[in-house]
């Protein structure tokens, strides 16, 4: 990395990537969306903002 600039962007890449695609294992190896989305299904959890 050569600038502050890139690391920043590196460090939000993988925050996204670790709050978004990465299996969890506490949510039984799914991604947190994926979690999320099964949850919403069973009626369970609001997607909505409100």
């Amino acid at each position: 990395m050569r600038t502050l600039d890139e690391a920043q962007r590196r460090i939000e890449a993988y925050i996204q990537f670790y709050n978004q695609n990465r299996p969890h294992r506490k949510l039984n190896k799914l991604t947190p969306v994926y979690y999320r989305r099964q949850l919403a299904a069973w009626g369970l959890f609001s997607m909505s903002t409100e």
